[in-house]
């Protein structure tokens, strides 16, 4: 088999937990439990690569925005050490900046305005992830589908510059096909945020300063 073709086969098999997304729409066209079951099954999606760090929705808190607002965060990338998560339960936690190694706002499909709520939610990158990667904070965009004649100029842009990634396009009959560079530009960037996590956890501590 042609090397390419066998990455863009296995590309589909490590998206194929959030296909039915698709199918979810015909079921309902809720906008809430459409929203929460692509956050959900790119978290479960997520999760697969991101061993040994914890993945959840929520937040982070630093001094700057300690009792203010802390925004909203689909899926975080979070450590327990050297210092727990300030709440945790279930998929939900806040977590203290310096145990935050990555983030990722996710979108059901790229309808209109999506590339500029990804855009908003990258904007708090420099404030809430210390880490870096070739000098870009480890926050990204990620989009499940782009249906057939969604186009949103702010998305392009966001994956031309690489902040965002559209795992799969749907083909004018209807043709869901995994998009081979976006997938492994997640993994990829999955892999940055873990080799942020073990080049630090071996050498910070809390320090409580009275």
């Amino acid at each position: 088999m042609d090397p390419r073709e066998h990455l863009r086969r296995l590309a589909g098999y490590i998206v194929q937990e959030i296909t039915p997304a698709r199918g979810l729409k015909e079921l309902t066209r809720n906008s809430a439990h459409l929203g929460h079951y692509a956050e959900e099954a790119v978290r479960s999606l997520v999760r697969r690569t991101s061993h040994p760090l914890n993945v959840a929705t929520g937040g982070i808190v630093h001094e700057g925005n300690h009792a203010s607002c802390i925004p909203q965060l689909d899926t975080i990338f979070w450590s327990a050490c050297p210092a727990p998560p300030v709440f945790c339960a279930g998929n939900f936690a806040i977590v203290p900046r310096h145990t935050a190694f990555g983030y990722l706002e996710v979108k059901r499909s790229a309808y209109s305005g999506s590339g500029l709520a990804i855009q908003q939610a990258l904007a708090h990158a420099d404030e809430l992830i210390p880490y870096r990667c070739n000098e870009k904070p480890l926050a990204r965009g990620v989009v499940c589908l782009r249906e057939h004649g969604q186009r949103d100029k702010t998305l392009d842009d966001l994956v031309e510059e690489g902040l965002a990634f559209v795992l799969m396009d749907e083909s004018e009959a209807g043709e869901v096909t995994p998009n081979l560079k976006a997938v492994m530009d997640l993994v990829n960037f999955i892999a940055d945020v873990k080799n942020a996590a073990l080049s630090v956890l071996g050498g910070i501590k809390v320090a409580i300063h009275q």
